[in-house]
């Protein structure tokens, strides 16, 4: 779950460091032709739902996305 060059189902990543920042889960995996793998995220603890699609590529790349440890249950 945690390769460098992967994404998988409930991987968690945030855009930044600090206070504010906010957790994104991925929810699913969405492999269509002719088109590069994304992901479907939504903000973890957003009672609301709200979500949004992503390339993978984009995701692991560490200019924008930092990819976070799993939450202690």
């Amino acid at each position: 779950m945690f390769g460098n060059d992967q994404v998988s189902l409930n991987d968690r990543f945030t855009t930044g460091s600090g206070l504010y920042s906010k957790v994104y889960v991925v929810e699913a995996l969405i492999e269509r032709p002719a088109i590069p793998l994304h992901a479907r995220l939504f903000a973890q603890g957003d009672e609301r739902g709200s979500g949004m699609l992503i390339s993978a590529s984009a995701l692991l790349d560490p200019r924008f996305w930092h990819r976070v440890s799993a939450k202690p249950d």
